[in-house]
């Protein structure tokens, strides 16, 4: 069984240096990936799925500024066999979390296949293209929810 619990910004750090499910992504925790696990932690906004110990995945909705929240999520291979399942644990709470914004967006790179079924199995909305928008130069679309 999978439990949420309250993020913590080593679960965070944790997948971004055992990988992250979408191509193999691994990283070094620095100190600007540190700031923001520990910004994300203090907020209390958003949540880490763990089952028998083992860190299944983050997201969360950062207020950008008021009535506008990023949602973002990361996920580790772990995942795989478990994805509808977690999609449906997923879209409750930002259902939950983004009902006090006017409007929650993210960006998902074009070549996160799975990540471009759970945004919009989460009711987002494709709204643009934007070109070597990440720090590896890749693309992503923009996707949004508007209420």
């Amino acid at each position: 069984m999978i439990d949420l619990v309250k993020f913590e910004a080593k679960h965070m750090i944790s997948l971004i240096e055992n990988g992250v499910i979408e191509c193999g992504i691994r990283a070094e925790s620095n100190d600007y990936v540190r700031n923001i696990a520990k910004e994300r932690e203090s907020e209390g906004t958003s949540m880490t799925g763990i089952e028998d110990g083992t860190i299944l995945g983050c997201y969360g909705v950062d207020e950008l500024w008021p009535g506008v929240g990023e949602f973002w999520a990361m996920f580790s291979p772990a995942i795989k066999d478990r994805s509808m399942e977690v999609c449906r644990l997923i879209a409750s709470e930002v259902d939950r979390m983004a009902a006090k914004f006017h409007r929650v967006q993210c960006h998902v790179r074009t070549d996160f296949f799975a990540s471009l079924r759970m945004i919009q199995f989460l009711k987002f909305e494709e709204e643009c293209i934007c070109r070597k928008y990440t720090q590896d130069g890749s693309d992503c679309f923009q996707y949004s929810r508007v209420a």
